[in-house]
């Protein structure tokens, strides 16, 4: 095995189950554009780190769902999981939680 390849094999083996949920929710989603799954919200700081902290930190280990498929009263219980799962901190969690928040309440479409 040349170096190139130990190299590859160590990646991969390191980072390789974070790639597979990413092209999964690339099979999933289909057309569904980022925009689509968790909207951005423009205004404060805590919203935008919120998005950043859904669409990439929660995706780590599973696709990025829309977030209006899930009620508020789901992701009362979905969010302190995860929360607890990915160990966020306290200003972490306030921002995704903030971002959840603000984004189930945007008009359809």
């Amino acid at each position: 095995m040349n170096s190139i390849s130990r190299h590859l094999t160590r990646w991969f083996g390191r980072h390789g189950r974070k790639l597979v949920p990413l092209a999964a929710s690339a099979l999933i989603t289909g057309c569904a554009s980022i925009d689509q799954i968790a909207p951005p919200i423009p205004g404060s700081t805590q919203l935008t780190e919120g998005r950043r902290i859904y669409t990439a930190q929660c995706t780590a280990c599973h696709v990025a769902e829309p977030v209006k498929k899930y009620t508020p009263a789901q992701w009362a219980v979905i969010l302190p999981d995860m929360i607890t799962e990915t160990k966020l901190n306290p200003a972490q969690a306030a921002a995704v939680t903030a971002y959840v928040r603000a984004a189930l309440a945007l008009p359809e479409g």
